[in-house]
């Protein structure tokens, strides 16, 4: 009776911890050194309002219950993401302190380091350089006023592929199937037809094929569509709209004849410029090559 006393009590206490104790602040992470605009990410195990604070000042409201399908095995489920856009430059240069509440009680503290250029948002300059990494990557980087910080515009050596050899994997044309969430499908073809670059990126340029026929411009996740935070997973993104709904997808080649990813869809009547908050994808894609190198 005592040893099933005890085994009842630690799972008790075990369930606790993890419906309500398991709470991680990933960005800033400890002793980062952070700038500009950026996210503050993390993930919570069960929480109804999750707030952050910075140097002890007053709580921020962070939307929570995106979905982590890496939380699956500490939660139980996987709607467990927070994500709050800030722009650190706010915070000023130096040292400072992270808290993240849940329910109002303290979860975890983060401390951390902000360099800005001397203000909170600088306007109105350009600039680009080539910045060599430890494995011997050069990287091409540019300005963006947008996010107060430097952007991806390509790379060469490491051992890796350049952009455009990444690039060059898309050309040709793919049936791609999506799939909705109780299985129904439909098929568009997708054609990837020339490498080019728009606003100092490069991109492949082509276009979809359902009803009608729509312009479609793909690249590098990291540089066409930095709202995606997973892009070692789905290394390439493109955007297309219809006369109804933007889309923006992301996908992976698994093989040179085969793609997986994943689709958004944002109404019109609601984000007509395309440029609004995207939802959490609705459709699973799959697609073949059915043409191309």
């Amino acid at each position: 009776m005592v040893l099933r006393l005890s085994a009842i009590i630690i799972g008790l206490v075990s369930w606790v911890s993890v419906a309500f104790g398991a709470a991680t602040l990933e960005n800033p992470s400890p002793g980062a050194l952070k700038s500009g605009i950026g996210l503050l990410s993390g993930w919570v195990c069960n929480a109804t309002r999750v707030e952050i604070s910075f140097d002890g000042g007053a709580r921020m409201f962070v939307p929570y219950g995106s979905d982590r399908a890496d939380t699956q095995g500490v939660c139980g489920d996987a709607n467990n993401g927070f994500g709050l856009t800030i722009n650190y430059n706010n915070l000023g240069d130096g040292p400072h302190t992270a808290t993240l509440y849940v329910d109002g009680r303290v979860a975890t503290q983060v401390r951390f380091t902000v360099r800005t250029l001397g203000t909170d948002f600088l306007r109105g300059v350009t600039g680009q350089g080539t910045i060599t990494l430890s494995d011997g990557k050069r990287v091409n980087v540019q300005w963006e006023e947008t996010t107060q910080g430097f952007t991806i515009t390509g790379y060469e050596g490491g051992g890796t592929t350049s952009v455009d050899a990444q690039l060059r994997k898309l050309l040709g044309t793919w049936r791609i199937t999506a799939i909705y969430g109780d299985g129904s499908t439909f098929e568009s073809l997708y054609t990837f037809s020339a490498l080019t670059t728009i606003d100092g990126t490069r991109v492949v340029t082509g276009t979809v094929k359902d009803q009608g026929e729509y312009p479609l411009v793909a690249g590098l996740t990291v540089q066409i569509e930095p709202r995606y935070t997973r892009p070692e997973v789905h290394p390439y993104a493109l955007s297309w709209e219809d006369s109804l709904t933007c889309y923006v997808e992301v996908f992976a080649l698994p093989s040179p004849t085969t793609l997986t990813g994943w689709s958004w869809g944002s109404p019109k009547l609601v984000n007509p410029d395309c440029e609004g908050v995207f939802e959490n994808p609705t459709l699973r894609l799959e697609g073949v090559r059915i043409s191309g190198s």
